[in-house]
C-alpha cells in the first residue's frame, strides 16, 4: 500500500523506453532535486530510478448489460460485461517479452527490438542473458480495460402444433456460448486476471494466467 493512494496501486520504476544510440533500456530517474522538483532525466540503471506510482488496478467503472429479444418462438439473450480505466501488470513479460534474454519463447512484438543506432522503438536490444530491460517496471504495465461478450444464447421454441403431437407442453432447442469475444488492447492472454505471484495485494497481476474458457453448449428443454 502507498499512503494517499488507492489500495493495490502499482509502485516501481518508470520505464522510459530505449536509448536510440545503443539499445539500452532506460528509466526515468524520478528523484527529488534540491529545489523540490522531480528529475525526469533517464538512466540505464534501474537501481537509480526512484519507485513511483505507475498504475492502478482499480477500474474507473465496472459494468454489464443484458438484452433479451424474442420473435415468433425465437429467443436471443446477450450479456456484455467489462471494465474501464484499470491497469494490469503482466508479470510474465520479463520472461516472454524479454528481448531474447534466455527464458521462454518470446512474444512477436520482440521482433521490433533495437538493432542499430538511431532505431526508435520501445523494445531494447536483444542480449542473451543480458537482462536488458527485464527488471520489474512500468514496461510490463498495460491497460486492462476490456469488453467481453460474456454470454449469448439463441433458442427456438417449437410451435404448439408440434408439441401437442409429441404430447409435450414445451420443446425448446438452444445454443449458449460463453466468453465468445473479448475486445481489449491488453497483449496478455486475458485481461480478467488476479494472481498472487508477487505476494501481498495482488489485484491486476497476471502471471501466465489461464484465459477464461470459451465454451459452446447445445441443449434441449423438455416440458411434459
Amino acid at each position: 500500500a502507498v499512503e494517499g493512494q488507492p489500495i493495490g496501486v502499482f509502485f516501481g520504476p518508470e520505464y522510459a523506453g530505449v536509448n536510440p544510440d545503443n539499445g539500452d533500456a532506460i528509466y526515468f530517474k524520478n528523484t527529488q532535486k534540491a529545489d523540490g522538483s522531480v528529475d525526469r532525466t533517464t538512466t540505464d540503471d534501474v537501481n537509480i530510478s526512484e519507485n513511483v506510482v505507475i498504475g492502478n488496478p482499480n477500474p474507473t467503472w465496472i459494468g454489464g448489460i443484458t438484452n433479451d429479444f424474442s420473435y415468433k418462438g425465437i429467443d436471443l439473450s446477450i450479456t456484455l460485461q467489462g471494465v474501464y480505466g484499470n491497469d494490469v501488470y503482466n508479470g510474465a513479460g520479463k520472461f516472454m517479452s524479454a528481448n531474447g534474454d534466455f527464458y521462454d519463447n518470446q512474444t512477436v512484438d520482440q521482433m521490433n527490438r533495437w538493432q542499430k543506432k538511431g532505431d526508435i522503438t520501445n523494445v531494447p536490444q536483444a542480449r542473451y542473458v543480458g537482462g536488458n530491460g527485464t527488471a520489474e517496471s512500468s514496461r510490463y504495465l498495460e491497460s486492462g480495460s476490456y469488453t467481453r461478450l460474456k454470454t449469448i444464447t439463441l433458442g427456438y421454441n417449437l410451435p404448439k402444433s408440434i408439441t401437442d403431437k409429441l404430447k409435450m407442453s414445451k420443446l425448446r432447442l438452444y445454443a449458449t456460448a460463453n466468453n465468445l469475444l473479448t475486445f481489449t488492447k491488453y497483449t496478455g492472454w486475458d485481461p480478467e486476471v488476479n494472481t498472487d505471484y508477487l505476494g501481498g495485494v495482488a489485484a491486476g497481476n497476471d502471471f501466465y494466467s489461464a484465459p477464461q474458457p470459451k465454451t459452446i453448449t447445445f441443449g434441449l428443454n423438455l416440458g411434459f
